[in-house]
């Protein structure tokens, strides 16, 4: 989540689900960003769930890596992808997986806590009245989903 996300609200009679699934609400420049913002915002109901001298449970970014991801990228994009590597200063394969090892060991401290570019950071949509809502909200919905795949499976996280 290197790109804070635009304020989004979705409605409170509205399912998250349902809303980003709209076509009349979708916006492609943001889509990226905003699905690691649910990311973000999944991870932060878990780690309410879970003991965090068990477990500590946290989400990470490690900024812009230069993989092979654009490797199927329409020719006519790749110079452009390039150049945006170039400009953004992306990291190595190497680089970046050593901040997710980072992450996994981090202190209790980053229990619940987002990690971007190897620091502790808020999202401040998160600390909005609306994102607690679409946190809570995507919880729910998240948990609907998986029982409805595979019955019983959240029962240790529905409460």
């Amino acid at each position: 989540m290197a790109t804070i996300v635009k304020p989004i609200h979705i409605p409170v009679q509205s399912a998250v689900f349902d809303f980003m699934a709209n076509n009349e609400n979708y916006d492609s420049s943001n889509r990226y960003s905003q699905s690691k913002l649910f990311v973000d915002m999944f991870v932060q109901q878990l780690a309410k769930r879970v003991d965090h001298t068990q477990v500590i449970v946290n989400c990470m970014c490690p900024g812009v890596v230069m993989t092979s991801l654009a490797r199927e990228s329409p020719w006519y994009l790749k110079p452009f992808l390039g150049v945006f590597f170039a400009v953004k200063g992306g990291r190595t394969p190497e680089v970046g997986a050593r901040l997710v090892i980072k992450a996994l060991a981090a202190s209790p401290q980053s229990h619940g806590k987002f990690m971007a570019n190897d620091r502790l950071t808020q999202v401040p949509l998160m600390e909005t009245e609306d994102g607690f809502q679409i946190e809570a909200k995507l919880w729910k919905e998240t948990l609907e989903v998986a029982e409805d795949i595979i019955p019983d499976c959240t029962y240790a996280l529905s409460n």
